[in-house]
């Protein structure tokens, strides 16, 4: 099946939010029209550009003429652009891919597979290999599930399915089977169509970094989020910024916000600053050891979001009057 035929019904649609991508994106779509290839689907591509300046779009056309090219001529945000895919899509299942990443070729056959045959099941996310012993995916954010994963405690414990002590990300161990999880990153992500839409899509307030946190919260509640660690994927760290950011403890910190009170927030946001810490220090040396560029960039984020995790702590006990999610960041 190829994604020639725009007049055949698909039944997976790629969708790919793009700025300023254009040394990433083409190696991602090849990725993603490979693996759909093997996977027998019929398949579409759709590419949101958000105002890229760098020529991102015409790259696209000019590499994936069957492509749908959405441009864009200001930057709307990750959440708002994927929400303008998600009007024109035809797929039954929608696969949510950064331009920075790339899928294995038997990826898409397997999270398709997995989906058709569990009931209940809102989406499936493959294991993302890149630095690090822990998934792109875990439990939703909470002072437990802080303390779970940055202190190590979900690698010495075991606990249910449900339990929040599992950690904000889990343990990566490629040897288990599909594991049940509260939120998965959208780097690469396959989603329901029809539970999307059920649920509205993504929360447009949220320009970049934690929508995919807050609209699987939402989905969880019609059913359950897996992790299929049979299929893989990259995703290079930032890849698609090129810097480090620290823009995503900024968004855990708002929506934790929306539900807790400020002296619990401020305990979560020390969480979460002791731990980065201490795992950037252990980082120190290994990648000092390895020499590796993407090694270095996620010791540097590590380190920069814990020094912006003591000051939303601290903002969090100095501003009692902060109404919950208001942008500190």
């Amino acid at each position: 099946m190829t994604a020639q035929d725009r007049s055949a019904q698909p039944t997976l649609s790629v969708i790919v939010v793009t700025f300023n991508s254009r040394p990433l994106v083409v190696a991602a779509l090849s990725s993603a029209a490979a693996a759909a290839e093997a996977s027998g689907l019929r398949y579409e591509l759709i590419v949101v550009d958000n105002a890229s300046a760098d020529g991102t779009a015409d790259a696209v056309a000019d590499a994936f003429r069957e492509a749908t090219v959405v441009r864009n001529s200001t930057n709307r945000g990750f959440g708002q652009a994927n929400n303008q895919a998600f009007e024109i899509a035809r797929g039954d299942y929608l696969l949510l891919l950064n331009p920075d990443a790339e899928l294995e070729r038997s990826s898409i056959s397997r999270l398709v597979a997995f989906l058709r045959e569990t009931p209940g099941g809102i989406g499936a996310a493959p294991t993302i290999l890149g630095p690090g012993r822990s998934e792109s995916c875990g439990m939703q954010p909470g002072l437990r599930s802080m303390l779970g994963h940055y202190f190590f405690i979900n690698r010495v414990a075991s606990f249910s399915v449900t339990s929040p002590w599992r950690g904000f990300a889990i343990p990566r161990e490629r040897s288990r089977g599909p594991v049940a999880v509260g939120w998965a990153s959208a780097a690469v992500l396959l989603l329901r169509a029809n539970d999307v839409r059920a649920v509205g899509g993504f929360d447009e307030s949220m320009f970049l970094y934690g929508e995919d946190i807050e609209l699987c919260e939402r989905l969880g509640r019609r059913g359950t989020l897996w992790l299929v660690p049979e299929a893989t994927a990259h995703h290079l760290i930032a890849g698609s910024q090129g810097r480090v950011t620290t823009r995503w403890t900024d968004a855990l910190d708002r929506l934790y916000a929306r539900r807790t009170g400020r002296f619990q927030l401020a305990a979560f946001d020390l969480a979460m600053a002791t731990g980065l810490a201490l795992r950037a220090v252990a980082a120190v040396a290994a990648v000092a050891r390895s020499k590796d560029p993407e090694g270095a960039i996620h010791l540097r984020r590590m380190a920069a979001s814990s020094r912006r995790c003591f000051a939303l702590a601290l903002l969090a006990v100095g501003k009692g009057s902060r109404r919950p999610g208001d942008d500190h960041g």
